[in-house]
């Protein structure tokens, strides 16, 4: 009786130690899933603050662009009519580099209101565009004509043909969902006025 009593306990103390080691073991593999994830979430944040840290870059250098050509008073710049686009009638500014087309100002007049649109290049790419859509508070030959009553700016920041920022009307960045269709519209615009379609 003594030797089956000893045996039992030597079965129960090994038991024991087994359980024991399959807890450390599953402890030890837990361990590394829990690194291997904590690594993985800090890598992402690393890239993603990496390519944000980038994106900012970028928009810097296109605003600092911007405000050398508009302190750049040594563009020349020719202006043309632009007929049938608004029941008002429009025109176009060109600024030039020597040849090369810096800066472009389109101004729409209507009856209602009065729409411009900038465009900005880089190595006759496109880098910014800004539009400013202005609503007057009665039709023209009313009372209180061409009196603005609301104005909408919205901004479009571009790199190597693509739109990367977008500031609505709000002063806020609007989702990245509808970039790629702003993208088509605003290409589509500059075919429509000729030359200003370079190396969109």
């Amino acid at each position: 009786i003594k030797k089956i009593s000893f045996i039992f306990k030597r079965q129960k103390i090994l038991f024991t130690a087994i359980k024991k080691f399959k807890q450390l073991k599953m402890n030890h593999v837990m361990n590394k899933i829990i690194c291997l994830l904590l690594s993985m979430a800090f890598l992402h944040t690393h890239c993603v603050g990496q390519i944000d840290d980038n994106l900012e870059l970028t928009i810097k250098k296109i605003r600092a662009e911007y405000n050398e050509i508009n302190k750049n008073a040594t563009l020349k710049y020719k202006q043309e009519n632009l007929e049938g686009r608004s029941a008002e009638g429009g025109v176009i500014k060109k600024y030039y580099d020597k040849t090369i087309l810096r800066k472009a100002v389109i101004i729409f007049y209507g009856e209602t209101g009065k729409s411009t649109i900038e465009y900005y290049f880089k190595n006759k790419r496109l880098i910014f565009s800004y539009e400013k859509e202005d609503r007057y508070e009665a039709p023209l030959f009313e009372k209180n004509e061409g009196k603005i009553k609301t104005t909408n700016i919205n901004r479009y920041y571009f790199h190597d043909g693509k739109l990367i920022r977008w500031i609505g009307s709000d002063g806020k960045i609007v989702d990245s969902k509808f970039y790629q269709k702003m993208e088509k519209e605003v290409q589509e615009d500059l075919k429509n006025y000729g030359s200003l379609y370079l190396n969109y």
